[in-house]
């Protein structure tokens, strides 16, 4: 199927939908559960982790979670309303990607915990199952090529690395003007 034609199968509208929408229930386990475990998650970081990872407050962290959720719908809308297709979704596939990447961090997280781990649960049941299926649909019905697919990891892993800890100081920034 043509990236141009994808707009019309009401099947695949729907379910770039899912995107924001499963975002946003992984992030409400995230905001949830934070207070309980991130104080424990960062004790049990190496010591050069520590430094490398800023002191988070739970407000900063509401922020960014806010932040990043809204924007997550404001991709879908634009894709929704837009004649343009193409950019606003690979917007969108680029922020599953990201959710694919943040499976592999909980994953991480829960290992270090040695159990539970804030997110991990919808990150196991939710992202990693839709993400797989997304992107083997993707890749099927020709929305995006093999080489869309490893950009969108290469600046996914940006965006999760670099990106996220920006993302949390200028959080934190907001959550000190308040």
């Amino acid at each position: 199927m043509a990236n141009r034609d994808l707009v019309h199968r009401k099947d695949s509208v729907a379910l770039l939908w899912l995107i924001p929408i499963f975002f946003t229930i992984h992030n409400l386990e995230e905001g949830l559960t934070f207070s309980r475990y991130m104080n424990a998650l960062l004790a049990r970081l190496p010591v050069f982790m520590q430094s490398l990872i800023p002191a988070i407050t739970f407000e900063q962290f509401k922020i960014a979670l806010i932040s990043i959720t809204v924007l997550a719908y404001v991709f879908i809308l634009v894709y929704q309303f837009s004649h343009q297709k193409r950019p606003p979704l690979l917007l969108l596939l680029g922020t599953q990607m990201v959710v694919l990447i943040n499976v592999f961090s909980h994953i991480g997280m829960a290992v270090l915990m040695r159990g539970y781990a804030l997110g991990v649960v919808t990150a196991l049941l939710v992202n990693l199952p839709f993400s797989i299926y997304l992107f083997r649909r993707a890749l099927q019905e020709e929305w995006i090529t093999q080489r869309n697919l490893v950009v969108l990891f290469l600046v996914g892993l940006v965006l999760h690395g670099p990106g996220l800890i920006a993302l949390l100081r200028v959080s934190g920034w907001i959550a000190g003007v308040l």
